[in-house]
């Protein structure tokens, strides 16, 4: 059984001067996070909210490149804090 997870945490500014998405997992800030990038640039664009600034960091607690479903978990994760962070209704 498994007890960890992923934990993201969400800054956003909105109609930010240099608008992008960086994404840290487990300190690393080359991680390539393709899963998470996909789901949060799907999210922003459903959502209208292009123009923003995003940052998130992940502390992913349960193997990555294992089979546990990582890459499922860290996009769940971030989109929920996307979410969260612009106030959309979910």
């Amino acid at each position: 059984m498994l007890s960890s997870g992923v934990l993201t945490t969400a800054r956003v500014v909105r109609g930010a001067k240099f608008p992008g998405l960086r994404v840290v997992v487990n300190g690393d800030p080359w991680y390539e996070a393709a899963t998470t990038r996909t789901a949060v640039e799907l999210l922003v664009d459903a959502a209208g909210e292009r123009g923003c600034s995003i940052d998130l960091d992940q502390v992913v607690g349960v193997p990555i490149g294992h089979g546990f479903g990582a890459s499922a978990a860290s996009a769940l994760s971030a989109v929920m804090a996307v979410a969260s962070a612009l106030s959309l209704d979910l």
